[in-house]
């Protein structure tokens, strides 16, 4: 026990002094060395709205440029003569009669703040990546980046299953991007981080699950809360616990590890992540109150109260109805109308109809309840957080719906718990 809590308490002590590091070195860089990038930036959103859509009447399809615009805002007004101050407050630039876009490019125009507003209560780490990459990059450029890096870890994470005989889990990963419209997520910095987060601990839970190796799930899944806490602006953070541990489950029971194994390093995880993402959000609010000689907490604690029950004219119990089904109605084969209408009949038909058919797949006579339960519960969890955070889920579905992929590759995985799945070769030898 002494030894556990020293490795964590150690584990995160030097997170939050690396990551705390990452936000000083960043604000120490001078803004003329960024001055051209960032002016291209501002260009670049001034020609945009505040939010478009890819695919135009999909709700799904939403990018939130005004949310990016207020990030490289972040950046930009980071000080290098008070670099832990401005870090802390992370303020952005209004200017009168402009939105956040317009205040975000007014403020490198005319290399100058305008209004600053705080935005205390998050950690803002994407603001110290944007400021490092404004060094050689502009924002476009830096979507393209992102969509690279993106592809380039959701193919290796294939190939690593792929490569060790787990195709069905492979294809059951890219159904759940593919139900939360992947393609739209590298185009705006809000979507993407927890995405990468999610792939890079799913890459190394599953090369530990399959050497073997177990003893460092909790730590993984620590530090993961950790990033999570730093990079997260509240959208999608459940992914970068339920997706790597649903990934390792699947690769352990591939194993025949015991389901009573499998809860206890579930608990662990979660217990472990949870500790991480909240310890590290509480430590920005700690942190803050000692540099900035001040209480934060009426800057936290007003915003929380309107995320959990904030009043939109609805009852409680159709507010949380709705909290639920206007995330639900963005999966892509619910919000892409008839496209989205034949993409579900052709899972159906080819999933379920033709392979009970053609008896490729049959009713287990041996049900693993337990993982059964586990998966399910699972896949629970983000609707869990909608009904908890009832106001932001409500606002905020055209991105926080993409939380439902844990969701859909957790039903999945019940589904392979239920049923055998029989190679045609083995049934054409069974009827012969």
């Amino acid at each position: 026990m002494v030894r556990t809590v020293i490795k964590y308490g150690t584990a995160f002590v030097l997170a939050v002094l690396i990551l705390t590091a990452l936000l000083i070195g960043a604000a120490k860089i001078p803004n003329s060395a960024i001055q051209q990038n960032m002016l291209e930036s501002g260009e670049y959103f001034s020609s945009k709205e505040q939010v478009e859509y890819l695919t135009e009447g999909v709700l799904a399809s939403q990018i939130h440029y005004s949310a990016d615009a207020m990030w490289c805002s972040i950046a930009y007004n980071l000080e290098p003569d008070h670099p832990l101050e401005s870090a802390m407050w992370a303020n952005f630039s209004l200017w009168e009669e402009e939105n956040y876009i317009g205040g975000f490019y007014q403020s490198v125009l005319n290399e100058a703040p305008g209004k600053l507003v705080q935005y205390l209560r998050y950690w803002h780490g994407p603001a110290a990546i944007l400021r490092f990459v404004h060094l050689f990059l502009n924002i476009r450029q830096v979507y393209i980046l992102l969509s690279g890096l993106l592809t380039l870890l959701t193919v290796a994470l294939l190939v690593i299953l792929i490569r060790n005989h787990l195709f069905p889990e492979a294809v059951v990963f890219l159904m759940s991007l593919f139900m939360v419209s992947i393609w739209i997520v590298p185009l705006c910095l809000e979507y993407v981080w927890m995405f990468l987060v999610m792939i890079i601990t799913a890459i190394v839970g599953a090369k530990m699950s399959l050497k073997g190796s177990c003893r460092n799930y909790g730590i993984l899944f620590f530090l993961t809360g950790i990033i999570a806490a730093y990079l997260d602006f509240l959208t999608t953070e459940t992914i970068t616990l339920l997706i790597p541990l649903l990934l390792i489950l699947r690769i352990r029971g591939r194993q025949h590890t015991n389901a009573e194994s499998d809860w206890k390093l579930s608990l662990r995880s979660c217990m472990a992540w949870l500790v991480g993402y909240v310890g590290m959000w509480a430590m920005k609010w700690v942190i803050a109150s000692i540099v900035l000689k001040q209480n934060v907490m009426p800057y936290v604690t007003q915003h929380i109260e309107e995320r959990i029950g904030g009043d939109v004219g609805l009852a409680l119990p159709e507010y949380l109805l709705q909290a639920i089904l206007r995330n639900v109605g963005r999966l892509f084969v619910f919000d892409y109308g008839f496209v989205g209408a034949m993409v579900l009949g052709s899972l159906i038909f080819f999933f379920v109809f033709i392979p009970v058919w053609k008896n490729w797949v049959s009713v287990k006579t041996k049900i693993n309840k337990s993982r059964v339960v586990l998966f399910f519960s699972f896949g629970l969890i983000p609707y869990i957080r909608y009904l908890v955070l009832h106001n932001h889920s409500y606002g905020h579905y055209c991105f926080t719906y993409r939380a439902q992929a844990a969701s859909v590759m957790a039903l999945c995985f019940v589904i392979f718990e239920l049923v055998d799945i029989h190679a045609k070769r083995e049934v054409v030898l069974e009827s012969a």
